[in-house]
């Protein structure tokens, strides 16, 4: 039986907040302690935004091996409006793929195509460029519509830690 969206989004939260309460406070930026100050806001903000999550991605999170760079090469992409977390996957014969996790939270949902058109890239995405890589495909981990602009500054900080919780596991 596949996963439920409530399955997912609940190991998602357990995910970003184990992310969130093991970073010391000096590390961390503390706008995240007064917009996301407990599990349970974190909890009801996920649930109360019409987050969308890949395929697969729960049994991948749950797997005891590491997913392989054809799960990542799988992962949907859509190009409508939307805020999300994606990951780009980059590719050089005859060296190891690499992946890079980021989060699109602007007014529109842009930041595909600024990779697109190679605008503002991401220094560890250039660099990897410019060492003969190429980005083979890009695909989201997690999506929502654009939020009001009464959700914005909670939600941007909502994606910012599902960023980092996705970028620290994978």
């Amino acid at each position: 039986m596949a996963p439920t969206t409530t399955e997912i989004a609940v190991f998602a939260v357990w995910l970003s907040w184990t992310c969130l309460s093991l970073t010391p406070a000096a590390r961390k930026n503390g706008v995240f302690a007064l917009v996301l100050p407990t599990q349970q806001v974190l909890e009801q903000l996920v649930l109360g935004s019409h987050f969308t999550f890949a395929p697969g991605l729960l049994d991948v999170l749950q797997s005891r091996t590491s997913p392989t760079i054809s799960y990542f090469k799988s992962l949907p992409l859509h190009l409508v409006k939307l805020w999300a977390v994606y990951l780009l996957v980059l590719e050089r014969p005859g060296h190891r793929p690499k992946v890079y996790i980021g989060c699109g939270t602007e007014s529109r949902s842009a930041r595909i195509g600024q990779y697109n058109r190679g605008e503002n890239l991401a220094t560890y995405v250039q660099r990897a460029l410019d060492d003969g890589f190429t980005i083979s495909h890009k695909g989201l981990l997690c999506w929502s519509p654009l939020p009001t602009a009464a959700e914005r500054y909670r939600l941007r900080a909502l994606y910012l830690v599902a960023e980092a919780a996705f970028s620290l596991y994978f």
